[in-house]
């Protein structure tokens, strides 16, 4: 219960070759995800003969299946140090964690969406659907310029709606011990709408966008983004492909076995490219020719910071 690792040799991958693999096992049954950092440009940790950070959120999910009530105030960081052995093929990687206090955060509930034509919908007789706000676990994490920025979805008061909480935390890895400190931290909450499914991306002067669905009363399901800086984010919430009607797929509806939330956008992704810029992709629905018991599209586009 709770995240495996395994530690490979890239190199070994890319030759064909099985390479050394270490496996840690039984590390939290407080998360569902423990999510490495990628890294911009090449630009690695190179501190204690290699390190790579990843981190975790709380997981939803008690061990019996129930929610886990209540909200927290805390990620957790990890550290990967002496990777190098990976490759010299002789001892073995450090792993480390951290608390790391946070902003507060917890269980997002399902978005509202705008009213539109619903032939699925309609031909069942069942109503405007919900979509999933799924849950708080991280689901990205990016490491530039020797910080790493995260987000999740989380519940907003006021509502309730579904917003985004993100946290740029500054580790470090000195005399063989793995500490942190929060460096900056907010909220994404558009006015009278919902945000959800964050992927943050950022180049390596850590410089880029937080990708993200905005749906809402006024909203059918849209693709959007809010720049983010090692400071924080910066100017509005820009939609960068409006939504054309409402989602209206099999799996919204009791006829089809749903209970009036719809399977819903975890796929959300960020990520520079060698010259700076950022590539996003999140759901949203399109104006493209639908299927019959589905109308979603992924919506792909760039952003220069």
């Amino acid at each position: 219960n709770g995240p495996q690792l395994y530690a490979l040799n890239k190199q070994a991958l890319e030759a064909g070759t099985a390479g050394r693999v270490i496996h840690y096992a039984n590390l939290t049954t407080q998360s569902g995800t423990l999510q490495p950092a990628t890294s911009p440009g090449g630009q690695y940790a190179t501190a204690a003969r290699g390190t790579e950070y990843f981190v975790s959120g709380r997981d939803t999910l008690l061990p019996d299946g129930r929610l886990r009530p209540g909200q927290v105030q805390h990620v957790t960081v990890w550290s990967l140090t002496n990777t190098s052995v990976l490759q010299s093929g002789s001892g073995a990687p450090r792993l480390q964690s951290v608390v790391q206090q946070t902003e507060v955060y917890g269980q997002p509930v399902p978005l509202t969406q705008r009213a539109g034509p619903r032939p699925l919908g309609d031909s069942v007789g069942e109503p405007l659907p919900l979509l999933a706000g799924n849950d708080e676990r991280l689901n990205q994490v990016v490491y530039a310029a020797g910080r790493l920025y995260t987000a999740v979805n989380t519940i907003i008061a006021g509502g309730p709606r579904t917003g985004i909480g993100w946290f740029i935390i500054t580790p470090s890895v000195a005399g063989g011990t793995l500490t942190s400190a929060m460096h900056a931290q907010g909220y994404v909450v558009p006015a009278h709408a919902n945000v959800a499914y964050p992927a943050i991306g950022v180049n390596t002067q850590g410089k880029g966008v937080i990708a993200m669905s905005l749906s809402g009363p006024g909203y059918f399901p849209s693709a959007a983004y809010q720049r983010i800086t090692a400071g924080g984010t910066t100017g509005p919430i820009q939609v960068s492909k409006l939504g054309f009607r409402p989602e209206d797929g099999f799996t919204c509806y009791k006829a089809f076995g749903g209970n009036g939330v719809c399977r819903w956008g975890d796929y959300s992704a960020s990520v520079a490219g060698p010259n700076g810029e950022i590539w996003s992709a999140t759901e949203f629905i399109g104006s493209r020719a639908r299927t019959v018991y589905a109308n979603w599209s992924t919506f792909v586009w760039s952003v220069t910071p």
